[in-house]
């Protein structure tokens, strides 16, 4: 699929604010953005215009700051040094995008629990005729991810609103082509009512795509990392023991977020960031309650996901060089893990799927 190569208009033209205000309202009203498409309004509820940064937009009815922590409202520029990554997992979507041939030529997209863009921007540039809807509770993030775009030369093209994911208000019903969450389902305390308002806000067979962590293969990455603490190195070489600790804490974050409290050490599961690793049979569930299909594409080929999950947390969430932190007996529990299962074998376990629900 080749996206066409038309500019959209700069940011900042008033015209082009005042009919983003109009399309954001029960009216669903069309706006021209000088180009050949137009969008249509998806946010039923009013909205107001942000004081400080043009494109972003609050609900005038404010939504609550439930289940998202302090840390994660406080540290926005710290994060996004940190965790900016627009090729992963965007290559997920991408493929979704040209495998299920869904045009996107004047597509009206809405990006849920955008973050810092990871999956709005790599579209904005990808699909030069297509326009997005960014949304996310924190609008420190969101004043970043206008920013980012503005600086990648897409800006024209994206509006940003404050809102809770899980609001089965917000959207207006068949306003959008497509709806993305680049991570997003695992943030949710009821990842159900972010996947029925994505379906209602989709035209008849439209997609969602969802970025998510999933319960067997991070079960079976816990396992492997239960028995790298169990290697006396661990313990006796000094070196390595920041990498246990890093590793002791991913055990338990994935305890949490398979149990929810039921077991373990986290009882208030519902204040964690992350708070779902999701059985392949509960998005099975929701398929069939909300009369969709769904599928999911594996984020990591081949047969090695251990293994490079193990690496890069190590390094892009502990801060280790991994080379340094962990002992060579360590890699090659993770291989043994990996080499467990065939290439087929890994595809039926991913530790994270591009998940899909498309609209009958």
């Amino acid at each position: 699929m080749t996206p066409s190569a038309l500019p959209g208009p700069s940011r900042g033209a008033s015209s082009f604010e005042d009919a983003f205000q109009s399309a954001l309202c029960e009216k669903h009203a069309r706006i021209n953005l000088g180009v050949d498409n137009m969008i249509q309004g998806v946010v039923r509820q009013n909205v107001i215009e942000d004081s400080i940064t043009r494109g972003l937009f609050h609900l005038e009815n404010p939504p609550a700051l439930i289940g998202i922590s302090e840390r994660y409202l406080a540290n926005a520029e710290q994060d996004f040094e940190r965790f900016i990554n627009y090729e992963h997992p965007y290559w997920a979507v991408r493929k979704i995008i040209q495998d299920k041939k869904i045009s996107m030529d004047g597509a009206v997209v809405i990006d849920v629990a955008s973050g810092f863009g990871n999956t709005v921007i790599p579209l904005l540039k990808d699909f030069q005729r297509c326009n997005v809807v960014a949304s996310d509770l924190s609008e420190s993030i969101l004043r970043i991810l206008l920013r980012e775009a503005d600086k990648e030369g897409v800006g024209a093209r994206v509006q940003a609103v404050v809102v809770d994911g899980q609001d089965t208000t917000l959207w207006s019903p068949s306003s959008a082509d497509l709806v993305v969450g680049g991570a997003a389902l695992h943030h949710m305390i009821d990842p159900s009512l972010t996947i029925s308002t994505a379906l209602s806000a989709l035209k008849p067979g439209g997609t969602a795509i969802f970025i998510e962590p999933m319960e067997v293969g991070h079960a079976i990455l816990r396992l492997a990392m239960e028995e790298v603490l169990r290697l006396p190195v661990m313990h006796v070489v000094e070196r390595y023991h920041p990498a246990a600790n890093h590793i002791r804490g991913i055990i338990r974050d994935i305890e949490a977020r398979t149990h929810h409290g039921k077991q373990g050490d986290y009882v208030n599961w519902e204040n964690l960031d992350d708070k779902w690793v999701f059985p392949r049979s509960y998005l099975e569930e929701i398929a069939r309650k909300f009369d969709c299909t769904v599928g999911l594409l594996p984020l990591y080929s081949g047969n090695t996901q251990f293994t490079k999950i193990a690496i890069q947390s190590l390094e892009s969430y502990g801060g280790l060089k991994s080379s340094l932190s962990l002992p060579q007996e360590a890699i090659e529990v993770f291989n043994r893990f990996d080499s467990a299962f065939s290439e087929r074998g890994h595809a039926d376990i991913p530790v994270e799927a591009a998940v899909t629900f498309t609209r009958m």
